[in-house]
């Protein structure tokens, strides 16, 4: 199979590429995606699906040795941990194959994912277009944990995040403190007076 990733040689665009391709394929399913401003955060989109929010860190490989493809756990300035997103989700692109990996599985002190697509008895197997971990993830949320709606700066400020029940948000201007609070039943804004 000839796919068109395959012809894009800077690994920046590459990447690019596959977050829009990981988007299609979400949306295609029913999803929500939202991208976040910047390249400050660990992930690369927040899915949303039932009122659950789930952060997802999208890799690509064109690497292969043998029969595996190999993906690097890492962003440019740190090794990811589990704290950092909820799924990896590792577009392998020479053969069109996702793999929709729970962090808790990915990271278990590894520096790189091997991923051999044609052994059905290897660790990964298991999460190969595996897109319904999504969507029963999203499912079994019951709140917005930990959603960051603030300047990059202020994201480690206990002000700068925005739960169900509290809600102030800084502004590229500074500290907006208001009674806002976002109600997940209908993914809307709403003000408390």
């Amino acid at each position: 199979m000839n796919n068109p990733g395959l012809n894009i040689k800077d690994q920046k665009r590459r990447g690019e590429w596959a977050e829009m391709r990981f988007l299609a394929r979400v949306s295609e399913l029913g999803m929500t995606v939202t991208r976040p401003w910047g390249d400050s955060l660990h992930y690369d989109m927040v899915v949303e699906s039932e009122g659950g929010w789930l952060r997802v860190q999208v890799k690509s490989s064109t690497c292969k040795r043998n029969n595996s493809y190999f993906i690097n756990l890492h962003g440019s300035s740190h090794y990811y941990t589990k704290d950092d997103f909820d799924f990896i989700a590792a577009y392998i692109i020479p053969i069109n194959l996702w793999y929709i990996i729970p962090a808790e599985a990915a990271l278990r002190g590894r520096d790189k994912l091997c991923m051999t697509p044609d052994s059905p008895k290897t660790r990964y197997a298991p999460y190969q277009e595996a897109w319904h971990l999504l969507l029963q993830k999203c499912r079994r949320q019951d709140s917005i944990s930990k959603l960051t709606i603030c300047h990059p700066e202020a994201a480690e400020s206990p002000a700068s995040r925005v739960t169900p029940n509290e809600g102030s948000m800084h502004s590229a201007g500074g500290t907006a403190t208001a009674n806002k609070s976002i109600d997940p039943s209908s993914r809307k804004m709403r003000s408390s007076g």
